[in-house]
């Protein structure tokens, strides 16, 4: 009963993402990004197979021009019952402790890199290079942004999952998932591949700053040499 409303949840939220990505042009705007980065990560979320990260959501919603009111309320208010619904059936501290962790490390990563490229910005000798690295600068910033979101994300679903077991009874069933041992497919629904979060640790995305109009790929630098498999 328990895994039937979780996926009642989660279908009720890809519903949704479709409904938003409907009406959204596949080669423009951040959509245009998550397409092009990782279309199977993509669809894999629009079938419910998958639930993105919220800032993922929230940057379709800003495609849509719904980045606030109606419509960002009932976003915020679906996927969140899923995410709940999925953790209450499926949740595994152990594997969110060990994405946390790795969103950890690719942040420090980040923040070096970000170090490297204000030094690279300082001695840039042409303007090329200077539009190079202001390009990757922008960048790296979102990925900052995002890992951080990701990362109080996790934290909060730890929190409610310490919560749920030291209110439940002891003669609750912890569920078939639990029985076993094993949030197996917590993975699954850790994030979309497309927005940076692979299946087996969640890493940082390599998208603009919402301040910078998306749809160039990065110039180079050290946003690039991280390569593209979390895109």
């Amino acid at each position: 009963m328990a895994e039937h409303v979780a996926m009642v949840e989660v279908a009720r939220f890809a519903e949704f993402l479709q409904s938003l990505a409907a009406g959204l042009d596949p080669d423009a705007g951040w959509y245009g990004v998550f397409s092009r980065h990782d279309p199977d990560g993509l669809r894999a979320c629009l079938q419910g197979r998958q639930l993105p990260p919220w800032d993922v959501v929230e940057s379709l919603l800003a495609d849509a021009g719904a980045a606030a009111g109606p419509a960002a309320t009932r976003a915020r208010s679906l996927h969140g019952a899923a995410v709940a619904a999925w953790d209450a059936q499926f949740g595994s501290e152990p594997e969110l402790s060990a994405a946390l962790a790795a969103m950890e490390r690719d942040l420090h990563r980040t923040d070096q890199d970000l170090r490297e490229v204000h030094i690279a910005l300082s001695h840039a000798d042409t303007p090329h290079d200077h539009a190079r690295l202001t390009q990757d600068r922008a960048w790296l910033h979102d990925d900052r942004t995002r890992l951080m979101a990701r990362a109080g994300e996790v934290r909060e679903r730890i929190a409610a999952l310490r919560q749920a077991s030291a209110t439940a009874s002891p003669s609750t069933d912890p569920g078939p998932q639990a029985r076993r041992g094993g949030g197996g497919k917590t993975a699954r629904l850790r994030g979309a591949r497309f927005a940076g979060v692979e299946e087996t640790a969640m890493q940082a995305p390599v998208l603009p700053t919402l301040e910078t109009a998306p749809g160039s790929e990065p110039a180079g630098g050290a946003a690039e040499a991280r390569g593209t498999g979390r895109a």
